[in-house]
């Protein structure tokens, strides 16, 4: 993924995948096992293509009609799906400017739910035991990324998913509840650190909103499962209280 401005670009190269940032000063997490200069070059020319071939994450892609299609075709084809990630937390009140589309997605419907995309134009660009990846032709209609529910911690997500009015009450979303988004963020944020800073602040905006209605016990296993059981102790203490 490149950073360049407010452009991200997802990226595979054939020497492995990894996580690159171009926002002033530049790293390269991941497992790009490159000399520095090499890691320069290849940091420019992405940067470079990021500014030339804006995807998803930027202000051209029309969130509002690519939501009713998606959600359209996925009740067309009875997909179980729960809303998660950075519009999960617009849903869930919690707007930022960078919103991707991420939804969780039970696995037995994944053959349905590849036709529906494919019927919309869209092409599935990778898919892994966990996660699929989508994108359009027409780059108007972004980007799209399934995880897959199949482990008994995702399929209950998607078994208590909730219906949230968005786009000004003109569209229903089921979302994932907000402790599972919690949930799902400290997973992002143990698996990546350079997704720290964003992910610890999109789930204190959580905890202020939702504060003492949150079900802390839940949020505690899911923190005390990636070995970080002390940092929900001491949101608790933060946010547990507000009303």
């Amino acid at each position: 993924m490149v950073r360049h401005g407010f452009l991200r670009v997802e990226v595979q190269l054939q020497i492995g995948f990894g996580v690159v940032f171009v926002d002033g000063s530049a790293h390269v997490t991941g497992n790009l096992a490159l000399p520095e200069c090499q890691s320069r070059d290849i940091l420019a020319a992405l940067a470079g293509f990021a500014a030339l071939n804006p995807t998803v994450y930027n202000g051209r892609v029309d969130f509002e009609r690519v939501l009713k299609a998606l959600l359209a075709e996925f009740d067309r084809c009875e997909i179980r799906y729960a809303a998660i990630g950075g519009f999960a937390l617009g849903v869930l009140g919690h707007a930022r400017a960078t919103m991707d589309l991420d939804f969780l997605v039970h696995r037995d419907d994944l053959e349905k739910a590849d036709q529906g995309m494919t019927a919309l134009g869209y092409e599935r660009i990778m898919q892994t035991e966990n996660v699929s990846h989508y994108r359009h032709r027409d780059k108007a209609w972004g980007a799209v990324d399934f995880i897959h529910a199949f482990r008994k911690s995702s399929l209950a997500m998607l078994a208590r998913a909730k219906g949230y009015a968005a786009f000004g009450g003109k569209q229903t979303v089921k979302a994932a509840d907000p402790e599972d988004v919690i949930g799902l963020k400290v997973q992002a944020m143990t698996n990546d650190s350079a997704r720290m800073p964003q992910e610890v602040a999109d789930i204190e905006t959580l905890m202020r909103l939702y504060g003492s209605k949150l079900d802390w016990a839940r949020i505690q296993e899911y923190y005390d499962i990636f070995g970080v059981g002390e940092d929900a102790r001491r949101s608790r203490e933060r946010f547990g209280r507000v009303e």
